[in-house]
């Protein structure tokens, strides 16, 4: 007979190995015309490009279905997810993860608060105030200690999209001043293009052109350090939203 402690004997822990997940798979599900039933892989012929439906018997061309397959293989073949850009999809929902850096917004302000606290010291040293030395310490450990919370910051700071059949959701963690959260319905997503950054840099905008109830709108997505993450996040988000890509007269040539 086994003894109890042996029965009992915690099981080891095996590490897994890791996955390899081959981004450039496209994949659509054909959904019937008339009842929105998915239809079954077995009644879809790819030669005719034709689909039936057993839910009502009806008959249909899957012919935009293939081709929309087609483009987004393409599409993702062309751009592969750059180191810095994490990927994750869960039922009908895509998650974007970006590991950001601190945009020319951030930089600006740190750099204005570095101008003022040394010119504050100068403008006191020079005035051969007693109290001088001593201010121009406190202003050289301010610009350190804002030197440093801004490395802190780029090195933590996460960007994340969370996009699914009704809405686009954006938040930067931890909580920026100058970008707020920010919700944008997937229907009225019309385009999504890149530009320069004006603060300048090579910094890239990622843009959404969006139908608001009071006109066409040019907003703001993120920012991100190359252009190859931004192409890919312009890729994926567009295979997602199944918006087709054109030319846009602000986008960066």
């Amino acid at each position: 007979m086994k003894d109890h402690k042996d029965l009992h004997k915690p099981i080891e822990k095996v590490k897994l190995k890791d996955l390899s997940l081959d981004d450039s798979k496209a994949y659509h599900k054909v959904i019937c015309p008339s009842c929105k039933d998915s239809i079954n892989v077995a009644n879809i012929e790819l030669k005719t490009e034709m689909g039936k439906c057993n839910s009502c018997n009806v008959i249909f061309s899957i012919s935009d279905e293939i081709k929309n397959v087609k483009q987004e293989k393409e599409k993702r073949q062309e751009f592969l997810r750059p180191d810095g850009i994490d990927l994750f999809f869960f039922k009908d929902e895509m998650d974007i993860t970006i590991r950001d850096h601190m945009g020319g917004e951030e930089w600006g302000i740190h750099l204005l608060v570095h101008a003022i606290t040394g010119g504050l010291a100068l403008n006191y040293f020079a005035a051969d105030n007693p109290l001088s030395p001593y201010f121009v310490i406190i202003a050289a450990l301010l610009s350190i200690y804002f030197m440093y919370k801004a490395a802190v910051f780029t090195k933590n700071n996460k960007t994340f999209i969370d996009i699914n059949s009704e809405t686009l959701n954006i938040k930067s963690r931890p909580k920026r001043i100058l970008r707020q959260d920010k919700t944008y319905s997937s229907s009225d997503i019309d385009q999504v293009y890149l530009k320069h950054d004006p603060n300048g840099g090579a910094h890239i905008q990622v843009v959404l052109i969006v139908n608001h109830i009071d006109g066409i709108k040019h907003e703001n997505l993120c920012i991100v350090s190359n252009l190859a993450k931004a192409k890919y996040l312009e890729q994926e988000i567009e295979n997602y939203l199944k918006i087709k890509d054109r030319k846009v007269p602000e986008a960066t040539r």
